[in-house]
């Protein structure tokens, strides 16, 4: 929850030397179109429209994380000084989702990447990191899996969970629904067995019935 309001995060994943990785799942159905500029355009059928940026929304989301990380969580230290982590943000799209991205040169948008390629990519982030960081530096920044699970718990108590007005949003009285809900009266249902079930079968004349002569039966 932050002061514009409340932020859905889709997953976060921390790695054990201390790199936060937020994951902002999208879905679309048409081609998807990344400018030069940054801005997202979604094609309707006819041409590009612009849509709301899901680059935009994981900036906010890594400013709020870096603030509940600054204000209310206790972050590992070493040798007195507080261990600060490392916000990254990816965007998953769908493995079939089509994208149409700027050159790489231009601008570089490879956060945005399909879901199947994710672990991909963070097995060779870390790959990069132990290559470019001295060994001393990875084992400073090493958290155990311990450190680990007491940060997300004191992440996942910090959920706060958003209470959506759906009349509101739809242009009804939110009054008007809690009424119509009041004066229902409560229904009642009774269940019947099986077995208190009685069925009526229509009886059936054998050949051997009187009244089987009358009705062309065998002489």
């Amino acid at each position: 929850k932050c002061s514009d309001g409340i932020e859905r995060i889709d997953h976060l994943v921390i790695s054990c030397y201390f790199d936060v990785i937020l994951l902002n799942s999208a879905c679309f159905y048409h081609d998807l179109k990344i400018s030069v500029d940054g801005e997202y355009k979604l094609f309707d059928g006819r041409e590009y429209q612009p849509i709301a940026s899901p680059a935009d929304k994981c900036s906010r989301q890594i400013e709020l994380l870096s603030e509940v990380f600054n204000e209310d969580i206790v972050v590992p230290k070493r040798v007195g000084v507080p261990l600060r982590p490392r916000l990254h943000a990816v965007i998953l799209l769908s493995p079939t989702q089509n994208v149409i991205r700027p050159p790489a040169s231009v601008l570089d948008t490879s956060h945005v990447l399909a879901a199947n390629q994710f672990i991909h990519k963070l097995l060779r982030h870390q790959l990069n990191a132990r290559s470019s960081v001295s060994k001393l530096g990875i084992l400073a920044r090493f958290c155990p899996g311990s450190t680990l699970e007491r940060i997300a718990r004191e992440l996942a108590a910090l959920h706060q969970s958003a209470c959506i007005d759906f009349a509101s949003e739809i242009g009804i009285d939110p009054r008007l629904c809690r009424q119509a809900v009041s004066e229902q009266p409560p229904r009642s249902l009774s269940l019947k067995s099986d077995h208190s079930r009685s069925v009526q079968r229509k009886p059936t004349i054998s050949a051997q019935h009187p009244a089987a002569n009358s009705c062309g039966g065998a002489s």
